[in-house]
């Protein structure tokens, strides 16, 4: 009699996952965009504030104008982007401050360059006073008109600008990541399973 031996079914391995290769190519693009949204919105903020810093800034015509001042340093404009030459900044009492040239470039306001020209500091003790600053524009610069205030144009729109690089830097950075460490692999080869062998067949009853 002919024994027949169960058929043992051969063991399978669910299958992977999907892969969905499109997905770190969004995420990388999406990061990039992001980027640049940001630091463009970074800008526009600054310009901003520095609009509105120096319009509420105290003007004049380079011929000269009161500021009222307190103990603190401050900057001198030149809305116009002209330059200027000797500038004084004198006391009520005719003393007068000293005052550090410098020319640096800014823009403002709707499409509008201007210029820092100097700088100065209040010496402490003085209180709030007017002083009265003047300038003499430079040849063919025409008209003139300063602005006075404590805050830095020059240094904040550095800064800001650093800022942004900086967005850019790590958003594209982390992006170029996501495409390089999210790259798809192929999968590791798994060793052959050994084949299971039948259960032997109960001997037969004589």
């Amino acid at each position: 009699m002919t024994t027949t031996r169960p058929v043992v079914p051969a063991a399978t391995s669910a299958a992977p996952p999907p892969r969905r290769p499109w997905l770190r190519f969004l995420l990388a693009g999406l990061l990039a965009v992001a980027a640049g949204a940001v630091a463009f919105l970074l800008l526009g903020v600054a310009d901003t504030a520095v609009t509105a810093s120096l319009q509420a800034a105290a003007q004049g015509p380079a011929s000269g104008f009161a500021a009222t001042v307190h103990p603190d340093t401050y900057a001198v404009y030149s809305l116009e982007g002209a330059a200027v030459s000797d500038i004084s900044v004198t006391a009520p009492d005719g003393g007068r401050l000293t005052v550090t040239p410098s020319s640096e470039a800014f823009t403002w306001g709707p499409h509008r360059e201007g210029l820092q020209v100097g700088s100065f500091e209040v010496p402490v003790g003085a209180g709030l006073t007017d002083y009265r600053v003047a300038a003499t524009p430079a040849a063919g610069s025409g008209e003139v008109t300063l602005a006075v205030t404590t805050f830095d144009v020059v240094g904040f729109n550095r800064l800001v600008a650093w800022g942004a690089v900086g967005i850019l830097v790590v958003n594209v950075g982390v992006a170029a990541a996501v495409l390089v460490f999210w790259a798809p692999r192929a999968p590791a080869g798994r060793p052959a399973r050994r084949p299971s062998r039948p259960a032997p067949a109960p001997p037969e009853a004589g």
